[in-house]
């Protein structure tokens, strides 16, 4: 082992924040160089706290990478425009050969990087220009998604407000999977980046409002873990390790004397084996188990009591709180958070350094006397050498290179940003004296800002040869997700009434776009379309912006299905309309009025993924309607005293209501009346804070004169926690009820809040609900099921992740429509007992137990993009949902007649593909 290398292991677990992964980035250190050992052993050496954050990012970033000479700019270096697009927020994503870099990270940011090839898996630094939900509701997903794919986790820069969402993610993720150490936050209004590979400055912005919120106090920056919930964890540890030993002695007693597993009765009647432990098992999982046993949660509840309040719809007394525990923000903190979260902005201005030295003069070299053998090879490197008692620098004898192209990343959300932007007159100079080289800026803006008439002179403070590109999410009407839109309108094609969404007609404004003149004859100004790539490196083509790849002409490829698949759904049409004439009357066709529909029950599901998103499938998520449907024409119809009801939501669970609704959008979430959430992994609760957030604006919007009716989430207790650090995001009054109250009905204790329960039950009358039982379920601890019925006997029941479940199936027994996880085939089924899901054969076989009319299946795994393996036995009780399927509750029994004509159409549409489900 080299001494570069000795030192380069030595230096990994040093590096508490930036982290060098040489084979993550696939580089080489083929020699010893005297500025390779120097950084190295600075890392070693000097590994004290810096004072300044000056002092703080350039030693850290001097960690963050190989020094400069070993960061080589790859033959591909781009910046690219990706989502921005109505569902999704705007973001910007720096491809190079060894790293990348994402501007944001919105709602829908993953599934779109999957469905258009961007992998994630490679980012290696983020930037957030803003502490809003916008720029970052996507974040806790993908950390989570590169956590479990590779053991790399980007390093994230951000706002100080950034804290509250790391500081809530802990409500639902373990404390090894990611800590405050991988964030860097803007602690001055102005700082510099420097890996080795891109240098970049940011510049803070602030309007009035932030610079009153920034007067009152700053947001202090939290430590890696409370020392309180530490001690407690260390007490666990010590616990734990003693009761394995205790346990490895009881285990080894007890081999001579085996006895019989004992049965533990179950409530509902039914027995289940009850495994021993065993002494095997990790420290970490011991802790965990120790924390999960009612010992064990009653010690770090006594230990951490007094550092968080417990919520007021939550039981008291002996049940303990949730692992993480934290000093809640009070509310004057969370106020001046907001205000900081919506006055500030930051904006980026950076270029990539050149790797290599420009094009080496023989003719300099030879007037300077210096001969070839020893010396022209170093200094064409950019290697100073010493001749005749002189020092010869490279610049003597190399032409200097043409500057790279510079970019600027530039938020403005609002006009009262403008002028404080113009005052930063250091943010332009960057693009002064560039000699007319290809550089780009990208506005993060709407239209009415960069319409206004100081948004020409931002634009021109930045120069000659620049190529403006103004990304609004709300211009046109494309959604961002190409495979799952043609998939709906083929299965359309089918019944009209089950997938049809809301045809989105553009108007006059969406379809015309005024931009803004500027003044430099070389500058150009564009609409930012997705997928668009401006080149940072020059190309022998000497193309700079590459509009090949942009959304327009994916989407014009994509939704174009062939005529021979146009004739095969009209066959298998054909078929189901024979099908079909065998039901019942009034089981076949859609309501005559548009009375009769808004009268009727819909369940819209909005996402039928397990874990993570795909091309065709949302993260769980569902909406249960009264009063609101779509018609066979894509019209929404929303009737004035229209209920829902949300079941799971998801990330991207918003979008997805606007991909389903179109237009009513804003009457739907004005609809909301509850949020039903089945347990903490991150795939059904992470929409909420946008669903929140988005239902205040949109009520102001619809009603501004009438108060806000109060909205009602039956959750885990610890999403309340979640809640209170994302608040600043939202300021939502909503009333969270612990779903452990319901476990046996709507009879609560006499002890609860009495405003709670007032909440509760305005919101069943809104909703027209008789009864609501949330009973637990077989998945993680606090997971539970939802069982609905009305006053009209109607029953509902939803299964929540779960292994099969007697407490369930005795709740949900006679229900009407049964909606069942099934993650997994038949064939996997041992998978599905270790990670406590349910398979297609299981889920079905429970159903008809319960008794249930129709059984819906859903939440599949990724195994699956297109359609589950089921037996074709249980085809006539059986179907399965798509997102953005919408069922008629009463008229669900006719569902399970589309299976046979859904599987013949989609085994069509795969070999056309030639994709498979695996």
């Amino acid at each position: 082992m080299s001494l570069v290398q000795f030192l380069i292991q030595r230096t990994k677990p040093l590096s508490s924040t930036y982290t060098w992964r040489p084979l993550l980035y696939r580089t080489s250190i083929p020699t010893a160089s005297f500025s390779t050992v120097r950084s190295a052993s600075t890392q070693l050496f000097q590994c004290s706290p810096y004072t300044s954050p000056q002092r703080r990012l350039a030693a850290t970033s001097a960690a963050a990478t190989p020094p400069s000479e070993e960061m080589n700019i790859s033959g591909m270096a781009h910046l690219q425009i990706i989502c921005s697009t109505p569902d999704t927020a705007p973001a910007a994503f720096l491809f190079t050969g060894q790293r990348r870099y994402l501007f944001n990270c919105g709602e829908g940011t993953q599934r779109f990087c999957s469905e258009h090839k961007i992998r994630l898996a490679n980012v290696t630094d983020v930037f957030l220009t803003q502490s809003t939900w916008e720029c970052m509701g996507g974040l806790p997903g993908m950390l989570i998604t590169l956590t479990d794919s590779t053991e790399a986790q980007p390093q994230l820069h951000g706002p100080p407000e950034l804290a509250n969402l790391m500081a809530g993610m802990r409500t639902f993720m373990p404390p090894n999977r990611f800590s405050h150490n991988g964030v860097q936050y803007y602690r001055e209004d102005e700082f510099s980046f420097n890996d080795g590979l891109l240098e970049m400055r940011g510049y803070v912005i602030r309007n009035e409002r932030g610079q009153r919120a920034k007067e009152l106090g700053i947001v202090e920056m939290p430590d890696d873990e409370p020392s309180q919930l530490s001690d407690a964890r260390q007490i666990l540890a010590e616990k734990a390790q003693k009761v394995k030993q205790m346990a490895a002695e009881r285990h080894d007693q007890q081999q001579k004397k085996p006895k019989q597993a004992k049965l533990e009765q179950v409530e509902g009647g039914v027995e289940t084996s009850k495994p021993k432990s065993t002494a095997s098992g990790s420290a970490a999982q011991s802790v965990t188990d120790l924390e999960d046993s009612t010992p064990g949660r009653r010690m770090l509840e006594k230990l951490t009591r007094s550092a968080s309040p417990s919520p007021p719809g939550s039981p008291s007394g002996r049940i303990s709180p949730p692992r993480p525990q934290f000093t809640l923000p009070s509310e004057k903190k969370v106020e001046i958070e907001q205000e900081l979260a919506l006055g500030t902005t930051t904006c980026f201005v950076g270029k990539l350094i050149p790797d290599r030295y420009g094009k080496f003069d023989p003719k300099k070299a030879k007037a300077l006397g210096i001969p070839p053998q020893g010396y022209w090879g170093k200094l064409s490197k950019g290697i100073a050498v010493e001749y005749n008692g002189r020092v010869i620098q490279p610049e003597e004898v190399v032409q200097p290179l043409e500057p790279l192209p510079h970019f600027a990343i530039v938020h403005v959300p609002e006009e009262s940003f403008i002028e404080p932007l113009l005052a930063r007159k250091e943010l332009f100079d960057h693009f002064q004296g560039l000699g007319g080289a290809n550089s780009c800026v990208v506005h993060f803006t709407s239209e009415s800002v960069y319409n206004s008439p100081r948004y020409k002179d931002v634009l021109d403070q930045f120069g000659d040869g620049v190529i403006h590109s103004l990304v609004d999410s709300n211009k046109g009407t494309s959604s961002s997700f190409l495979a799952s839109d043609t998939m709906t309108d083929l299965l359309t094609t089918l019944d009209a009434e089950a997938f049809q969404r809301a045809r989105v007609v553009p108007s006059v404004e969406q379809q015309t776009t005024t931009l803004p003149v500027v003044s430099y004859p070389n500058s150009k100004v564009m609409v930012g379309e997705p997928l668009a790539r401006f080149h940072l490196i020059h190309r022998r083509d000497s193309q700079f912006l590459d509009t090949t790849t942009s959304f327009s002409n994916n989407i014009r490829e994509t939704l174009v299905p062939s005529t021979a698949l146009q004739a095969k759904t009209q066959q298998v049409r054909t078929k189901l309309q024979a099908m079909e004439s065998m039901l019942p009357p009034g089981q076949t066709t859609m309501p005559a009025s548009r009375q009769a529909a808004l009268s009727q029950r819909y369940l819209h599901f909005l996402g039928t993924a397990s874990a993570l998103p795909c091309s065709l499938r949302n993260v769980t998520g569902a909406c249960l309607t009264q009063g609101i449907a779509v018609d066979a024409t894509g019209t929404p119809l929303v009737h004035p005293d229209a209920t829902s009801i949300l079941l799971d939501c998801g990330e991207g669970t918003y979008g997805q209501l606007q991909r389903k609704f179109g237009s009513a959008i804003d009457d739907v979430m004005c609809s909301l009346r509850m949020i039903y959430v089945s347990h903490m992994h991150a795939d059904h609760h992470l929409g909420l804070t946008q669903i929140l957030s988005c239902r205040n604006e949109a009520w102001s919007r619809r009603h501004p004169d009438k108060p806000l009716p109060h909205l009602v989430v039956v959750a885990p207790r610890d999403l309340w926690y979640l809640s209170r650090f994302t608040r600043f995001l939202t300021r939502d009054d909503s009333t969270m009820i612990d779903s452990r109250y319901l476990r046996r009905g709507t009879k609560f204790p006499p002890t609860l809040n009495k405003s709670v329960i007032d909440a509760f039950d305005s919101a069943m009358d809104a909703l027209d609900l008789k009864n609501m039982m949330c009973p637990r379920v077989d998945h993680c601890p606090g997971a539970t099921g939802l069982v609905l019925e009305w006053r009209d006997g109607f029953r509902f029941a939803l299964s929540g992740d779960t292994r099969p479940c007697a407490e369930f199936a005795l709740a949900g027994k006679n229900a009407n429509v049964v909606v069942h996880e099934a993650t997994f085939e038949d064939a996997l089924k041992e998978h599905a007992v270790v990670k406590k899901h349910s398979t297609t054969g299981e889920a079905v076989q429970l159903a008809l137990r319960m008794n249930a009319g129709v059984v819906v299946l859903t939440h599949f795994s990724q195994r699956y993009p297109c359609i589950p393996v089921v037996d074709e036995a249980f085809n006539q009780q059986t179907t399965f949902a798509f997102d953005l399927m919408s069922i008629p509750l009463h008229r669900a029994q006719r569902l399970p007649h589309l299976t046979p004509a859904l599987e013949e159409l989609i085994e069509v549409v795969r070999q056309k593909s030639g994709s498979t489900d695996e």
